[in-house]
């Protein structure tokens, strides 16, 4: 998959250059969304439901593609009723932090097939996305019927890169309300990190 969203990437880039016939739009992003975790199993069972949110910077050279820059901070909760069943049958235990976090920077591509045909406010899009995540788990502390102390882990910068799709809707000429999903994979040494992150946000153009 890895290849095909560089390759995808990648030929989107040059069809953007070479049929850039309409003023190019600039706009500037802010979203904020949730993570869904979607393995491997390990990591999906001790991590639950966490959120993100990001600021990003648009260049739209054609109707039909956009570029977009983001940088994102994402986080995944601990799930505590999971890591207290098993590995602490039977006793009450409290456990805080854990939590796993990083930044990502990243290069997004977006694709409207509709607007070769579909005038209005709303563009469904498609979207390609590659870049890098850093981040490290959170320290973890257990008390009640036992009282330990898990350190945090070190921290580690690995490519990610993902599909999608989402859709713009223009409230006014200068603002756009979008909302997209992407299955997202963290390359990893042992096994890829892969997550769901779904967004909403605005889109505010500049100039005329």
């Amino acid at each position: 998959m890895r290849k095909a969203v560089i390759f995808a990437v990648a030929i989107v880039l040059v069809a953007g250059l070479a049929y850039g016939q309409t003023p190019m739009k600039m706009a500037g992003y802010v979203n904020a969304g949730v993570n869904m975790p979607m393995g491997p199993d390990g990591f999906k069972d001790m991590y639950g439901m966490g959120l993100n949110g990001g600021i990003g910077f648009g260049i739209q050279p054609t109707e039909m593609f956009e570029f977009v820059g983001r940088f994102n901070y994402l986080q995944f909760a601990l799930d505590e009723d999971f890591i207290a069943e098993e590995y602490y049958p039977g006793q009450d235990v409290t456990i805080d932090g854990g939590k796993v976090s990083g930044f990502e920077i990243a290069a997004d591509v977006k694709f409207f097939p509709s607007l070769m045909s579909t005038p209005g406010p709303f563009k469904p899009y498609l979207i390609a996305t590659i870049g890098f995540v850093n981040a490290k788990t959170d320290e973890a502390t257990i008390t009640g019927d036992v009282d330990e102390m898990i350190p945090e882990g070190e921290s580690s910068t690995d490519l990610s890169y993902g599909i999608g799709a989402g859709f713009d809707y223009a409230v006014s000429p200068k603002v756009t309300v979008f909302a997209q999903a992407k299955y997202m994979i963290i390359s990893e040494e042992e096994d890829d990190i892969k997550h769901l992150p779904i967004n909403v946000g605005l889109k505010m153009f500049f100039g005329n």
